[in-house]
């Protein structure tokens, strides 16, 4: 991580590199900066960083050790033109601690911050996004499974129970070859499993919704039938 730190406007900022995840280095450079900015060890510190892959458990290690946080959307932190091929860990926490200064001094529009989810909400998320990514993997396999009856000049039968492979015929009314039945029995195998896991995601998705009251923003998201605009 590069920790830039300062105490306002007009102060130059300090910059520090510490492991990822090091709390003991973070505490240690804020020691450093309060001593360095005259300031005295119970003084507030607010922070903030860019969403990305670490997600939300950054956000939630600062606030449990007393440290206040924002999470920013980084689409929402303008870039200068001719700053655009200078982008480096340290221009990017100069950046951000300066944004961050006149976010507190209460400017509007310096940025916009992402709200973070419980981690309930967020777990639920995971789940909805894995379902999408089984469906999308469902698709692809189905479209693999057309496409190679079509070069045989067969199409794919609606019902299929186990075995259905063998009982194709080509364009010739011959059985399809040995090698490309055993192909589709393997994708069957996976569409099999998939179909399963989806059930399984779906059922758990349904058991949250049961259980959760009915004034959650879970149980409203799951009612919602669509969105009207004028």
């Amino acid at each position: 991580w590069k920790l830039a730190l300062t105490s306002g406007f007009g102060v130059p900022a300090m910059v520090r590199t510490v492991s990822s995840g090091d709390w003991g280095a973070v505490d240690h450079a804020l020691t450093l900066a309060r001593g360095r900015f005259g300031l005295g060890a119970g003084a507030a510190v607010v922070s903030c960083y860019e969403a990305g892959r670490d997600g939300f458990w950054i956000h939630r290690a600062l606030v449990a050790r007393g440290i206040g946080s924002r999470v920013v959307d980084s689409s929402s932190i303008d870039v200068k033109r001719r700053h655009r091929r200078m982008k480096t860990d340290r221009i990017d926490a100069l950046k951000l601690v300066h944004m961050l200064v006149r976010a507190c001094a209460g400017e509007a529009d310096v940025w916009s911050e992402i709200r973070v989810p419980t981690l309930a909400a967020e777990a639920a998320r995971h789940v909805s996004r894995e379902r999408t990514a089984l469906t999308q993997e469902q698709t692809r396999l189905v479209n693999q499974l057309r496409s190679g009856l079509a070069t045989m000049g067969a199409a794919l039968p609606k019902r299929r129970p186990d075995g259905w492979w063998t009982t194709v015929r080509d364009w010739a009314g011959e059985a399809l070859p040995t090698a490309l039945q055993q192909r589709f029995a393997r994708v069957h195998a996976r569409l099999r499993l998939i179909a399963e896991q989806i059930a399984t995601l779906e059922s758990a998705q349904h058991q949250a919704v049961a259980t959760a009251p009915a004034a959650s923003a879970l149980a409203r998201l799951v009612r919602l039938k669509g969105i009207a605009t004028t």
